[in-house]
């Protein structure tokens, strides 16, 4: 692959449950080539700072975010989503 594919910038949705217990989500616009790390720390780290894999850009708790929070991302990502 490529350096420009590595470096192509994303949005993950990732979703679980915080050491409290309670249902959160997180979206974070990011570099494809951290994508491994990422799900490395969110596997072997109780509490993952996910500022550390890009820009957090929309969460909160709950299993699934609110249509709000989802016409948001759409409107301000839309060209990162069309490239995937």
């Amino acid at each position: 692959m490529n350096q420009a594919a590595q470096n192509t910038k994303h949005i993950q949705f990732i979703k679980g449950q915080k050491s409290c217990g309670k249902d959160f989500h997180v979206f974070i616009r990011m570099e494809t080539s951290r994508v491994p790390a990422l799900k490395r720390a969110i596997e072997f780290e109780k509490e993952v700072d996910y500022s550390q894999f890009g820009d957090v850009i929309a969460e909160g708790f709950g299993k699934e975010p609110t249509p709000e929070t989802l016409k948001f991302i759409v409107e301000s990502y839309k060209e990162i989503l069309e490239q995937h």
